[in-house]
C-alpha cells in the first residue's frame, strides 16, 4: 500500500477461520470483518516510531490462509 489507511478492502475475498493477518513492518496482528463478498482489514493507528525509516515508502500486509 503506498499510503496509510484506516481500512484496507479486499474485494471478493473470504478468509478461512484460521487465516492470520499481520502488518509486515511490525509483526502486529490485524483484524478484519467480512462484508458481503468483501473483506475489510482494520489498520492500527499510525505511530511513526513503530517503523523503520525505510518503511515510509510502502506498507505490506501478510495474509496466511
Amino acid at each position: 500500500m503506498p499510503e496509510w489507511r484506516e481500512q484496507v478492502i479486499i474485494r471478493n475475498f473470504k478468509p478461512s477461520s484460521s487465516t492470520a493477518i499481520t502488518l509486515l513492518a511490525t509483526g502486529e496482528p490485524l483484524k478484519g470483518v467480512q462484508k458481503g463478498s468483501d473483506f475489510i482489514i482494520e489498520m492500527p493507528v499510525y505511530l511513526p516510531k513503530k517503523f523503520k525509516e525505510t518503511d515510509d515508502y510502502a506498507y505490506a500486509i501478510k495474509i496466511n490462509k
